[in-house]
């Protein structure tokens, strides 16, 4: 059975759709009453678990969400790309382009940042750490796009001018275990 919880995060509403074998599918949600599920089924302990690490990310008590994701919806080029990127550590970054040579495919940036824009599970899958080669902020897909991620960015610490990543707090990671 596929549950849906819905929060009320800093950044604005959340669902989360999600079985037993764990999150399918997170979405920020518009503020318009067609976005907002007229039915919501909440009944599992799971249902509590997910409540209380959102609200301990938000609050700035949680640095790894230690929830299940249902990787049987996610396939391919797109789980390969989604399983680096959930190994990125709170306040690490890393751009689409050293993800596309992590992968064994170096000219493959585009396709990385396709994948990402597909993430069923943001903030989960915290695709909001990938930024281009130059640290310029790319798409996001929320309501806010650009400004929901530099907003997670700046939660996890980093500094943005500009819709650009200028601190060096957490150096751009490249995954060959070098810091840029």
């Amino acid at each position: 059975m596929i549950e849906t919880l819905i929060l009320l995060t800093p950044i604005g509403l959340m669902l989360f759709r999600f079985s037993d074998v764990g999150v399918r599918w997170v979405e920020f949600l518009r503020t318009d009453s067609n976005a907002i599920p007229t039915k919501l089924e909440t009944a599992s302990e799971l249902t509590n678990e997910i409540a209380r690490q959102v609200n301990l990310y938000f609050s700035g008590g949680l640095r790894r969400f230690s929830l299940m994701i249902d990787w049987q919806v996610i396939k391919g080029f797109q789980a390969r790309v989604l399983r680096l990127v959930a190994d990125l550590k709170f306040g690490e970054t890393t751009s689409y382009g050293d993800l596309a040579v992590r992968l064994g495919q170096p000219g493959a940036a585009r396709a990385v940042g396709l994948a990402n824009s597909k993430n069923p599970c943001p903030l989960l899958i915290p695709c909001h750490r990938v930024v281009a080669s130059d640290r310029a902020m790319q798409g996001y897909n929320a309501p806010n796009g650009i400004a929901t991620k530099e907003w997670l960015l700046r939660h996890e610490g980093h500094t943005i001018i500009n819709h650009r990543l200028v601190d060096n707090q957490m150096p751009l990671f490249n995954f060959e275990g070098d810091r840029a």
